[in-house]
Order: structure tokens, then C-alpha cells, then sequence
């Protein structure tokens, strides 16, 4: 049962499970809807095929080294979360470096761009 994090092979199991299910498919959303927007609102394309090769393309290109950062990011974090914060404030810490992470995504995006 994956509960509140008493051992350290609770919190490691919390920790790689969120790094091999959730983590991927969130890369994934957000890279995939950066593009999709990025194509609407910036270029004015309403072609689905376009938005579609956007989008991949975005993935191809920035989904590997974010997974990269994240390797190293999300574990020290996901650690630390489950094995010294309280459960009441889980929510407020992960809210709380999950900006420094978007703003670590929304920069490796902008790469993206100026390329």
C-alpha cells in the first residue's frame, strides 16, 4: 500500500512510480499543448496535420532533455515531499517547486522558438 512515506522504501516506491506513469504523460501534454497553442494563436493555423507535425515535432526535440532534468529534479523533490513534509503540506510544497519546474519548461519551450 502506498500511504504516508514511514519507510524509505515507501518513499522511493512513491517516487519512481511517479517518475515512470505520471511524469512522462505530463511532458507529453505539456509540449504537445505548447505547440498546439503556439500554432493557433501565433501562426494562425487552423490545419489539424499542421498542429499535429507541430506538436510532434516539439515532443521530438524537447521531451528528452526535459526528461533528463526531471530525472535529476523530481526524485530529490518527490523525496523530500514524502519522506519529510507532513501530508498537510504536500500540496503547498509541490505547488511550490512545481512553478521552478514550469518555469524550467517553459524556457526549454522558448528554445524551442529561437531555434
Amino acid at each position: 500500500r502506498l500511504g504516508a512515506g514511514v519507510s524509505m522504501r515507501t518513499v522511493l516506491a512513491k517516487t519512481a512510480l511517479g517518475q515512470v506513469t505520471l511524469f512522462p504523460a505530463y511532458l507529453t501534454a505539456f509540449f504537445a499543448y505548447s505547440a498546439y497553442l503556439e500554432e493557433i494563436f501565433e501562426r494562425g493555423t487552423r490545419d489539424l496535420g499542421t498542429i499535429a507535425e507541430a506538436a510532434k515535432s516539439r515532443i521530438a526535440s524537447q521531451f528528452g532533455p526535459s526528461f533528463a532534468g526531471g530525472c535529476v529534479f523530481w526524485p530529490c523533490v518527490n523525496v523530500i515531499n514524502f519522506g519529510a513534509v507532513p501530508p498537510s503540506g504536500r500540496v503547498a510544497y509541490v505547488a511550490g517547486v512545481g512553478v521552478a519546474w514550469n518555469a524550467f519548461l517553459s524556457w526549454r519551450n522558448a528554445l524551442e522558438n529561437k531555434a
